[in-house]
């Protein structure tokens, strides 16, 4: 991994002994998660103690609930049978292993997750939690190798921990949370710009595909369609399957996919590849289970699985761009 830009070195380094942590400055410390934090392993209650009602505790399953910072919990339990502190670290320990996030308040927490509570004698918990979200590697191999991923009590306490004096925790956290703050703040805004060109080109495609280029100076008559609206005079409307017809796509399970050049689309966009092709190209793809109606181009062929209808030259007498 890139060392982040403007950070010092420190004069010397030791071996951590940990293959996946590799160096680290001498005077630091590692020990075993077990040494320096209190973990409590999620226990799921009866389901006759749980509801959706607000009585009892806030009760987490798993990491479903989990935002960015803090859950937002939609169970409630009378009786949780383990509970966890304001404060605490929130581990997913079963698929997605390795979830975070951190409890604002009191929570029952079921069988996929564990808290972890740091001795803040010896371990900032601010720094724990950046630990674990940048060493995650540890549980993710241990959970390697289950029928589903998942990792137990002794994985999580086994865990090595990196420890640094604690006024360098404090530094370290104070460093890692402005900096935090402000890639938050530029991926907001990042999102905020993408889900406005996502909205201008929705908009340009629909406004084009109705009015022409040049809406100003063309005569336009009723479409027929209240959601269409006017149309340009000299354009006719057709029913779709007066223009093409949608194919169904072939069974090709993950046991079934031969090594190639070829994308494997299924409804929701692509989701592999194979050595042969059931579309020529272009093509388009439209998703008919799960994603239902979304829609996918391709200029090269592609196997459209089962999930999917496509069409081609072979089912079009229209231009597939158009379409």
């Amino acid at each position: 991994m890139t060392r982040p830009l403007l950070l010092p070195t420190y004069p010397q380094y030791k071996s951590s002994r940990i293959p996946w942590i590799g160096d680290i400055p001498t005077h630091w410390e590692t020990r075993r998660l077990k040494y320096v934090a209190t973990t409590i392993m999620g226990q799921s209650p009866p389901s006759a103690d749980c509801s959706d009602k607000p009585i009892g505790l806030p009760f987490l399953q798993g990491c479903a609930e989990f935002g960015a910072h803090h859950p937002t919990p939609v169970q409630y339990c009378r009786k949780p049978p383990k509970t966890t502190p304001p404060g605490a670290i929130l581990l997913s320990v079963r698929a997605p292993v390795g979830r975070l996030n951190m409890a604002d308040r009191e929570y029952g927490i079921g069988r996929g997750l564990c808290a972890i509570i740091p001795n803040n004698e010896i371990l900032d918990t601010r720094v724990a939690r950046y630990q674990f979200e940048a060493l995650q590697h540890g549980l993710k191999l241990a959970s390697t190798g289950s029928t589903y991923d998942a990792v137990t009590m002794h994985h999580v306490r086994s865990n090595p921990v990196i420890l640094p004096p604690l006024d360098e925790q404090a530094a370290i956290a104070r460093y890692l949370t402005h900096k935090d703050a402000l890639i938050q703040r530029y991926l907001l805004a990042q999102r905020r710009l993408l889900a406005s060109l996502q909205q201008l080109r929705k908009s340009t495609i629909h406004y084009t595909v109705i009015q022409g280029l040049d809406p100003k100076n063309t005569p336009t008559k009723p479409s027929g369609n209240s959601w269409v609206g006017e149309i340009p005079a000299h354009w006719e409307m057709r029913r779709l399957k007066t223009v093409c017809r949608l194919a169904y796509g072939n069974t090709l399970t993950a046991e079934m996919r031969l090594d190639g050049p070829v994308p494997v689309y299924g409804s929701n966009g692509q989701i592999g590849v194979h050595s042969s092709a059931n579309t020529n190209a272009p093509c388009i793809i439209v998703g008919r289970k799960g994603s239902f109606g979304k829609v996918n181009y391709s200029d090269e062929p592609v196997f459209a699985i089962d999930t999917t209808f496509f069409v081609d030259d072979r089912y079009a007498n229209a231009d597939l761009r158009w379409l």
